[in-house]
């Protein structure tokens, strides 16, 4: 057992190498470079999440020690470098891996050596990092976060109870504390949330009851990010019991806008459904080959009434939206 939970019966989890792997294409950002700050053995999260991709932390116990900021700088460069020469040309380069990334002593330093090497070798790429924000309120972590250009921190829900039931700090978690520090970055943020139905030990883990939605809503409208990423379920599970919200592969992401900017535009879409934000006009929808085309407005109830946004089905657009892919 781990932090009282029972024994994995799903998914054993994916362990990534480390410090680099990759190039992969991501759903949300590109083609991306991944910078693991992790030990390439094992899990070390502040998160013990149920549905955690690379399984419970007790799944992968590491006995390799986590590379040092020497060490994912060196292997870095010879990436960077062989794909310099060979391809492919990175989109991004993102910090994920098996565990949170902001958690490595040396996260503000890697950091630096990162947007360093960026610069000298694929200036157009960005620099993303993906976080459960449990080390947002620390000044060095947060102002390393304000140098990226992809600042993606998690907020599931506001719930604290439904916090430790599915997220599972592994230790103190204070979700207002959480808020702040998000609301301190001033829209340098994009938030990322997670919706999802089924069980989980017996208890319900669905998130997209008015009781979840409307709290999270009002707590991301104050921390006004420059995107929120909406996604569900698209990879196996450590909890087999878990469900999907909607059609796998269908990774939306909401636009939040200051209210000054008049118009929204398309972050991104998978399918013929983007979900987009305005708070005060109805979405609009903009594809690449038709700069000022707006589609068909279609609202599902669920999010018409909890969200205040509008799924907008798209025409077909030759190469994606506006954006790219996912």
């Amino acid at each position: 057992m781990s932090n009282g939970y029972p024994e994995n019966k799903g998914h054993k989890g994916i362990v990534y190498p480390s410090p680099i792997f990759g190039p992969i294409h991501s759903r949300r950002l590109g083609v991306s470079l991944g910078i693991n700050l992790m030990p390439a053995d094992g899990k070390v999260c502040t998160f013990d999440c149920v549905y955690c991709e690379c399984g419970y932390n007790s799944d992968h116990r590491p006995t390799l020690h986590r590379p040092t900021r020497k060490e994912v700088a060196q292997a870095l460069e010879a990436q960077l470098k062989d794909m310099a020469a060979n391809g492919p040309k990175p989109d991004v380069l993102t910090f994920a891996g098996n565990g949170e990334p902001t958690a490595h002593p040396d996260f503000a330093g890697i950091i630096d050596d990162t947007l360093a090497l960026r610069n000298q070798y694929f200036p157009q790429a960005k620099v993303s990092v993906l976080s459960n924000s449990t080390f947002a309120i620390r000044p060095e972590v947060h102002a390393a976060l304000m140098k990226v250009d992809n600042n993606i921190l998690k907020l599931d829900t506001v719930d604290a109870n439904y916090i430790q039931r599915v997220d599972r700090p592994t230790g103190h978690y204070d979700v207002a504390q959480i808020i702040e520090a998000l609301r301190s970055f001033n829209g340098h943020v994009i938030i990322q949330s997670l919706f999802m139905k089924g069980t989980s030990q017996g208890k319900s883990v669905d998130n997209t009851t008015d009781l979840y939605v409307n709290p999270w809503f009002e707590a991301v409208k104050s921390i006004r990010p420059q995107q929120v990423m909406v996604y569900t379920i698209d990879r196996e599970t450590p909890d087999p019991d878990l469900r999907t919200v909607l059609p796998k592969k269908c990774v939306m992401q909401v636009s939040m806008w200051k209210s000054h900017i008049n118009a929204p535009r398309i972050v991104s879409h998978r399918s013929s459904h983007i979900l987009i934000y305005h708070p005060q006009q109805e979405a609009k929808v903009r594809t690449r080959n038709s700069t000022h085309h707006y589609g068909k407005i279609y609202c599902s109830p669920f999010w018409r009434s909890r969200l205040r946004v509008s799924f907008a089905l798209a025409t077909q657009p030759r190469r994606g939206c506006c954006c790219g892919t996912l």
